[in-house]
């Protein structure tokens, strides 16, 4: 029986009202969506906060445990799952119904939590030596993330007619982006004062209590005669696919997009995405329905949140660059200046949702966004080794703007335009997209810089000609000036010389962001331009389950 919800205008009740077919078995009542918000919201805050949360307490884990020659892949390890998972559990969620697989995901990040901060202790030292077990738990904990990350949207989605469903995720948006500012400055604080394995365990009870709260106040929505079976084929042939272009994506930094690791990842990513793509045209029921994609608006908004995930995560990484390198400021200060972008993302995406819900449109908004970041993006792009802090900050600040309104308006617009019966699927592709897209920044802008940066260093090789082979290795890597500072020193140069030589490097890499800017830039106004095209559907006034 697909239940039918009508959300009350106040937050008291949710009433049964119809019953469609005979797939799903629910209750008679949700007595309080409030409960069953602060619950998602507890879900969403554990598993944003673990991206980010052990990058400041990484060293003392590695001085721990042992393994620095492994330690980029603890990261790495719950990214690749969490993404990859995020899709599969969308449709399954469709298929089987999203309560008790969100409280699995709940639990097992639990469990995932607690062997993290018993890395290195017994059962498992004779397996697995201790960084290892680390990070093996890290991938189980980032399965867990993305159960997480791939249902709580679905769940608005299922509570909220798309009508008022702006406004719940904007909050959500809010919750996500302000787990950024928290986990590093939380993650440190904790492995200064207290073991580093508190960081885990404390996530015990917090997920205990969400996943009670969602299993007291969420109806179930289990599907017992669904008439369509998971596409198994399909999802291995995703992961086959997925799996080694984000290993790609993750390597290139390190080893070189023409190395035989990237290389082969990618080739291999190409030839599994050509086989899933047409193993996906040809079943009855695939996992992900290619045909949803001839529909304009899930087409250009999905392409819109893989551009906006570029922004989220590999333009925003320019900056602490710029501040570092050029302005000479410590990591931890140039740290601080992201803390009011990411406040106005948080604001904005309250913002956005709250216009959305009132206006009942959301193409104004889409403008307002994009335009914002557009024009922040194109600021950016001009600027230089003398430009003020306020002059970046008031761009970031725009560029903030800009992605907030964003962030909560495409998972409706996408659920809006789909049958109920693929909203999950949708919402975790839209999820994966993003996500993707963050990775896809990363890899590429910094492999475009360092580029760009060597060509101007080439053009500014006038200064640079009395330097000794290894004198010019030193300015291979930008990104501590202080460093470079003191080595050129050490090699007994004049300070004119010395002075000369980072001139040089400070135009090559400010020149080289400045362009990486306007090319994102044009990339934002491209995505502005085609959202012309998208069509302004009505937004549903009954929750999507009761359509």
């Amino acid at each position: 029986m697909v239940l039918h919800l009508q959300t009350a205008r106040t937050d008291s009740e949710i009433m049964i009202l119809e019953q469609k077919t005979e797939s799903t078995t629910q209750p008679k009542r949700l007595p309080n969506t409030t409960a069953v918000i602060f619950g998602l919201q507890l879900m969403l805050l554990l598993a944003a906060i673990d991206q980010t949360i052990i990058s400041t307490a990484m060293p003392k884990i590695v001085t721990n445990l042992g393994g620095f020659d492994r330690y980029a892949w603890a990261t790495s390890a719950y990214l690749l799952t969490s993404t990859i998972s995020i899709p599969v559990i969308g449709k399954l969620s469709d298929l089987y119904g999203r309560k008790h697989l969100l409280i699995a995901g709940v639990l097992l990040f639990v469990l995932a939590s607690v062997l993290c901060g018993c890395s290195g202790m017994a059962p498992f030292g004779a397996i697995l030596d201790p960084m290892n077990q680390f990070i093996v738990w890290r991938g189980l904990q980032g399965l867990g993330a993305g159960i997480i990350l791939g249902l709580c949207f679905s769940v608005v989605g299922d509570l909220f007619p798309a009508a008022e469903r702006g406004k719940y995720q904007g909050h959500f948006a809010a919750v996500f982006a302000l787990a950024s500012i928290v986990g590093p400055t939380f993650g440190g604080f904790i492995s200064d004062h207290h073991s580093w394995r508190w960081l885990f365990f404390m996530n015990v009870p917090i997920g205990v209590v969400a996943a009670l709260i969602f299993h007291l106040t969420f109806p179930s929505d289990r599907k017992t005669n669904s008439q369509e079976n998971l596409d198994v084929v399909g999802v291995l042939l995703f992961i086959g696919a997925f799996v080694p272009l984000l290993l790609g994506l993750s390597w290139s930094g390190s080893e070189g997009w023409l190395s035989l690791p990237v290389a082969g990842a990618m080739l291999t990513a190409a030839g599994m995405a050509t086989k899933f793509i047409k193993h996906e045209m040809k079943v009855q029921h695939p996992f992900m329905d290619v045909r949803l994609f001839a529909n304009r608006v899930v087409t250009i908004s999905c392409l819109s949140v893989f551009v906006t995930g570029i922004g989220m995560f590999g333009s925003i990484m320019l900056l602490p660059i710029f501040f570092q390198s050029v302005v000479g400021m410590t990591a931890a200060k140039s740290g601080t200046l992201l803390t009011p972008l990411i406040v106005v993302v948080a604001l904005t995406s309250i913002i956005g949702g709250y216009w959305m819900s009132k206006s009942k449109r959301y193409k104004a908004i889409l403008y307002a966004g994009l335009s914002c970041m557009t024009l922040g993006t194109f600021m950016l792009a001009q600027i230089n080794t003398s430009s003020s802090i306020a002059y970046m900050l008031s761009n970031m600040l725009l560029v903030g703007a800009g992605l907030g309104l964003l962030l909560p308006i495409y998972t409706v617009v996408i659920q809006n335009a789909v049958d109920e019966k693929d909203i999950g699927a949708v919402t975790g592709f839209s999820q994966f997209f993003r996500s993707v897209g963050g990775t896809t920044g990363v890899a590429v802008f910094g492999t475009v810089m360092l580029a760009l940066y060597e060509v101007g260093l080439k053009a500014g090789s006038a200064a640079l000609s009395t330097l000794s082979p290894q004198a010019r290795a030193l300015l291979h890597n930008p990104l501590e000036s202080a460093k470079l500072h003191r080595s050129l020193e050490n090699l007994h140069l004049a300070p004119q010389q010395i002075d000369s030589i980072l001139a040089v490097v400070k135009q090559s890499l400010v020149d080289s962001i400045d362009k990486i800017f306007f090319l994102y830039g044009m990339l934002l106004l491209a995505t502005l331009i085609a959202t012309l095209f998208l069509a302004e559907l009505p937004l549903r006034e009954k929750p999507s389950s009761a359509d």
